[in-house]
């Protein structure tokens, strides 16, 4: 059996250097924890909300963020790119308005990606409205 022939160095940098490297572009939710900070160190994917219905929304910011689940009743998730246009969600809301604001949020994060070519990580901060707004 013949030994095959070693590879020339460039041609091992040059199939290093061809090889694509496209960063994944992701949409975050951050969620404030009970200390009022957001925590930008444990993002929540958007995808592990795609199918939550908006109960189990609010388990999971309960979870993630050290808040009570039973004192919470709205939250608002607000876009930290664009426009910075926030959306309210009510725990005890309709299902097709929790539904809406999920296919919002996925296609504004869709048409960011293709206006913002550099941005990588796109971020949804989420938090209990202030009771003066």
């Amino acid at each position: 059996m013949e030994t095959p022939a070693p590879m020339s160095t460039d041609l091992k940098l040059k199939n290093i250097t061809n090889i694509p490297k496209t960063p994944t572009k992701r949409l975050d939710f951050v969620f404030k924890n009970e200390n009022g900070d957001f925590d930008f160190d444990n993002p929540i994917p958007f995808s592990h909300a795609e199918t939550l219905n908006t109960y189990d929304f609010f388990v999971l910011f309960a979870r993630n963020s050290g808040v009570s689940l039973a004192s919470l009743h709205i939250l608002t998730v607000s876009l930290a790119f664009g426009n910075q246009q926030s959306f309210v969600v009510e725990r005890y809301g309709e299902k097709a308005k929790w539904e809406r604001t999920r296919s919002r949020l996925e296609a504004m994060f869709v048409r960011e990606k293709k206006k913002s070519p550099t941005l990588n990580i796109f971020e949804l901060w989420v938090e209990i409205p202030n009771k003066d707004d």
